[in-house]
């Protein structure tokens, strides 16, 4: 057992496994503080490295972009696994491997164990209902999909948010930039 990241991984720049140097780590964090109603707003946040490492590139946040459906934390959650499997040309870097740590049961266990069920449903769950954030699972897939083209496995890790504590900071930088709501 680990007590901290510190245990597992190493960098000054970024979170890269002590045993296994190919494979780096990435925070992803999110929060709707309104989840689902009216006005909310969805922030996120990705972090790859020690805050302060002096690599813009390693840190990284924002807000939801406004869309016909009402923000809410499943959405903010994928939009940070979106930005975190965007966040750097991973392969030139020489990783082979990604793992993104996030407090997300619904990221983390979609990703790993239902998103392809959904899709060969045609989006929809077992149960026959429609499978909710097609639109952000479907970018989530294809950034999947672009990375083992290029030999990169991403693997999720489901965390406590106390680990993901210097991700979930950044979201306080998203909310003041951003704003608490829209404006309508």
């Amino acid at each position: 057992m680990f007590e901290s990241r510190a245990d597992l991984f190493t960098g000054e720049r970024r979170y890269v496994l002590k045993d296994n140097p190919d494979t780096a780590l990435v925070f992803a964090s999110f929060s709707c503080p309104r989840n689902g109603l009216p006005g909310a707003r969805g922030y996120w946040s990705v972090l790859a490295g020690p805050l302060g490492s002096g690599n813009s590139r390693v840190e990284h946040y924002g807000a939801l972009e406004p869309s016909d459906q009402a923000d809410t934390n499943q959405r903010a959650a994928l939009q940070a696994l979106i930005e975190a499997l965007g966040l750097e040309p991973w392969r030139s870097l020489g990783f082979k491997r990604i793992i993104i740590a996030m407090s997300s049961e619904y990221t983390v266990l979609g990703l790993a164990e239902r998103v392809e069920g959904w899709k060969a449903r045609g989006w929809k769950l077992s149960s026959g209902r429609p499978t909710a954030n097609v639109d952000l699972w479907t970018q989530v897939l294809a950034r999947v999909e672009f990375w083992e083209r290029f030999g990169v496995e991403i693997l999720m890790w489901e965390v406590k948010k106390g680990v993901n504590r210097d991700a979930n900071g950044l979201l306080r930088h998203a909310e003041a930039r951003y704003g608490p709501h829209y404006a309508y």
